[in-house]
């Protein structure tokens, strides 16, 4: 069945076709059979992944290596006797490191609440991430003009530091430029 759309293989594929394949990608499918049955070509695949924004995330279980719901109430009710890292850590066999990230990341000591951490943390776990230059239209442009004058990403991150010394929003890694260009 390869080319059977006007134009050669995948181009002029319909979008109910594209959504198709898509619900059959997410579905599980691998892409070979996808490819086989729509006759087209892996990056075509990859491309009509890529227009959905990605494979929706699947992280309905979580790895023994994240905490659960369960961990964190035992970690505030640790934190309510006014118990150590240390102590709280012991108990629920887990590094103390792990634990006091996680307080000072959702609210610290006197701020942490259990539910209110979990759901913070499905959040941060949601694929795929804007990006810097989606979220700093600002840094987007000043870099997307000084690509344009033929500087490099090393050039312009050094710049940017010195045209802009007291904002933290405007600071850019030349990998993320170079990741930007090349997405």
């Amino acid at each position: 069945m390869v080319g059977r759309w006007i134009g050669g293989p995948g181009l002029g594929m319909p979008p109910e076709e594209r959504m198709r394949a898509r619900g059959m990608l997410w579905a599980g499918v691998p892409w070979l059979v996808v490819q086989t049955e729509f006759g087209i070509s892996h990056q075509l695949v990859s491309r009509i992944l890529r227009e959905a924004g990605g494979m929706p995330p699947v992280w309905s279980s979580r790895s023994s290596k994240h905490l659960s719901s369960q961990d964190r109430e035992e970690l505030f009710a640790g934190l309510v006797r006014g118990e150590s890292f240390t102590k709280i850590a012991e108990g629920l066999g887990r590094p103390t490191s792990t634990l006091s990230r996680e307080v000072k990341r959702n609210g610290g000591r006197d701020g942490y609440r259990p539910a209110a951490a979990d759901t913070a943390t499905w959040q941060r776990a949601k694929r795929p991430k804007s990006t810097v230059f989606e979220t700093n239209l600002v840094l987007a442009m000043v870099v997307t003009s000084w690509l344009c004058l033929k500087y490099s990403p090393k050039q312009i991150s050094g710049r940017l530091k010195v045209d802009f010394p007291d904002n933290e929003a405007m600071r850019v890694a030349p990998e993320t430029i170079y990741q930007a260009l090349f997405v």
